[in-house]
């Protein structure tokens, strides 16, 4: 008697099934995006093409974002990864409607579209809003080194928690259901120049979809401290709640020191201030919320 295995014939004529909608389970995020693309309006897109037909075809605009979105979506940003996953996964097969494009094609439409793309942020997060799921009482702010391409004009050498990268510094604001309301890149390797430009746009953003809730308290680590960042009037009248120290520092007076009681001082620094107010039984329990809320990953 022969072993019991489950048939593998390469050679057979179907491998999966005859249509795409069949390779992937109906619950999988590939669908999300691809529902999600299909309602926003990708006009400006069309911009750059030719409409009489003349010339080589082109990739459709819709794929292409939907490409990107999925690609960030599950943490892959470099284009000739993109590129083999398109002809090796089966999820991004799905997406691209089984069609290649290479690297090349992949990294000159995000860069000849980044305004657009970009625009693609605030349309998601309207549908996020649409939906209930964006809650601004209280949002986290959190900044991560991403490595760059050594021949990208825009990146800049920055140091890491080991090393030194050549990359850029990305930036996010979420909300305790970790949705991202606010994103950016910048050149600028310390944070404390991206306090307050954040929660800027995180203003902006709340009203350019319509969320009516206004952002409570903005909590950030010790990468954003400063006595300039704690006089300046955050945007939105946020109150901010940011450590003056490093996380484990900032962790162990809070479980060693009492909460402060009594009037406080007159003259306390701005920061000094900020540390009285995270030592308070208040300032401690939001403080813990930054901890589960965002979790943008440093590079080594």
């Amino acid at each position: 008697m022969g072993y019991n295995f489950l048939p593998c014939d390469r050679n057979q004529t179907y491998l999966l099934p005859p249509s795409l909608v069949d390779w992937l389970p109906q619950d999988h995020l590939v669908w999300f995006v691809l529902d999600a693309v299909e309602q926003i309006d990708l006009s400006q897109f069309y911009k750059k093409y030719r409409i009489d037909g003349v010339g080589n075809s082109a990739f459709h605009p819709s794929m292409m974002a939907a490409l990107l979105i999925y690609s960030y979506c599950t943490g892959e940003r470099s284009s000739r990864r993109i590129e083999k996953y398109c002809q090796t996964d089966v999820a991004y097969k799905v997406v691209t409607a089984n069609q290649y494009p290479d690297h090349s094609t992949i990294s000159r439409f995000r860069k000849d579209n980044q305004s657009h793309l970009k625009k693609l942020f605030l349309e998601i997060l309207r549908f996020c809003a649409v939906a209930g799921l964006v809650k601004l009482g209280n949002v986290s702010l959190d900044g991560t080194k991403t490595k760059a391409n050594v021949t990208d004009p825009d990146s800049r050498i920055m140091k890491t928690r080991k090393d030194y990268v050549q990359g850029l510094n990305g930036q996010a604001v979420t909300t305790e259901e970790q949705i991202i309301v606010a994103e950016d890149v910048t050149q600028e390797e310390n944070d404390k120049q991206q306090l307050h430009p954040m929660l800027e746009q995180t203003e902006a953003n709340r009203q350019e979809v319509g969320i009516k809730e206004k952002t409570g308290v903005a909590l950030a680590d010790a990468g954003y401290c400063s006595d300039e960042n704690f006089t300046k009037m955050p945007a939105g009248d946020v109150e901010l709640l940011v450590a003056v120290q490093k996380d484990y520092k900032q962790r162990k007076a809070m479980a060693e020191q009492p909460p402060p009681e009594g009037l406080i001082p007159d003259n306390l620094s701005p920061t000094e201030l900020m540390e009285r107010k995270l030592l308070t039984e208040r300032g401690q329990k939001l403080y813990k919320i930054r901890g589960k809320t965002v979790f943008l990953i440093s590079l080594p």
